[in-house]
């Protein structure tokens, strides 16, 4: 059975990182400061550990599977419809970006993120409100 009051709080951390991504990112980037900066990628990281935290959960209460990571619970969240694969694939983009931010971050070119991220997250909400209308939640 679903953990509610986990999955209602990792869903209001994504939330919250995004709303941080839209504040900071509603600026011009050239007027953004370092630590504005390091902050996008602290949020981009922190919803993709919830999402990641989320999707593992689902998987092993509802569909009683153990993956071994992100990308093999979304898989079995698209072959069980609960996801599509576009919605998949996005997130599956988000995760190799958070990657890239933990473990290669000095490769990291912080105008591309801003251009690409500014204000777009139709796949995470996506998913939020498919497990929100899924699960009653």
């Amino acid at each position: 059975m679903i953990n509610r009051s986990f999955v209602e709080r990792l869903i209001r951390d994504i939330y919250d990182s995004i709303e941080s991504i839209r504040e900071l990112t509603s600026k011009d980037y050239e007027r953004m400061t370092k630590a504005e900066r390091l902050a996008v990628r602290y949020s981009i990281v922190a919803i993709s550990e919830a999402l990641s935290a989320l999707a593992i959960h689902i998987v092993r209460k509802v569909l009683n599977k153990s993956p071994d990571n992100i990308h093999e619970a979304l898989i079995l969240l698209e072959e069980r419809k609960i996801i599509g694969r576009d919605v998949r694939e996005e997130i599956s983009s988000l995760m190799r970006l958070r990657n890239i931010l933990v473990h290669r971050y000095w490769t990291v070119d912080d105008h591309m993120i801003y251009q690409s991220i500014k204000g777009d997250f139709e796949a995470v909400e996506k998913f939020i409100e498919r497990i929100r209308n899924e699960f009653r939640i």
